[in-house]
């Protein structure tokens, strides 16, 4: 068995999705790769649409706007910023979608078990997580959910870890800068402000040029 763990560089998962031998399947793996979007946010119920694409201008650079509906959030919008020259690939998903329509074709099920069936074997390290008390401050009754660290079969999930990866060790981002991306709520701060938050691409776009 192989561990893809999360320390593998952009540059050999890449290699791998470029493996798929469906179009359509690596089309849509390598977009979450790049963006980190969940895939409810790709094909599922908030799927990407031609529209949510817009191309402007930063610091007289052409820059590209994919609006994202974060799913776990009822489809508030968040906007990733990406420099024209470097988002060729995406720009190009967009420009062949249908006007008023999704951008990619197949339903979240299929491009589930097929990265599952192409990823059989491939693992991905995740770290502990959840709640290791029993009870509260006040002795009421509280559910165990902490899991230690283990390996999990790598799924379309796998490729918003390792976009986060590279946004924070390659491209340098801060707390801040992830929490947009991702569309996260900083800890002490009210969902309306988040929300406000997510459309601030300018706070890391600099970062990407």
């Amino acid at each position: 068995m192989t561990t893809l763990s999360i320390q593998q560089t952009i540059h050999e998962v890449q290699e791998k999705i470029g493996q798929v031998p469906d179009p359509e399947t690596r089309r849509t793996l390598d977009f979450q790769l790049k963006t980190g979007c969940r895939i409810s946010e790709a094909v599922g119920k908030y799927a990407v649409r031609k529209e949510d694409l817009i191309i402007t201008k930063w610091k007289e650079k052409e820059v590209a706007l994919v609006q994202l509906h974060t799913a776990k959030h009822k489809g508030r919008p968040r906007i990733l910023a990406y420099p024209t020259e470097k988002a060729q690939d995406i720009i190009a998903l967009f420009e062949r979608a249908k006007p008023q329509g999704k951008v990619f074709r197949y339903g979240e099920d299929k491009i589930q078990k097929d990265c599952q069936r192409f990823f059989k074997g491939i693992d991905y390290l995740i770290e502990p997580y959840g709640n290791r008390k029993e009870t509260d401050r006040f002795g009421n009754s509280l559910k165990v959910t902490f899991k230690e660290e283990h390996d999990r079969q790598a799924s379309t999930h796998a490729l918003r870890h390792f976009r986060y990866t590279e946004l924070r060790i390659i491209y340098g981002f801060s707390d801040t800068d992830t929490d947009i991306w991702f569309g996260w709520i900083p800890k002490n701060m009210g969902r309306r402000y988040a929300y406000e938050m997510w459309l601030n691409w300018s706070v890391y776009i600099d970062k990407l040029l």
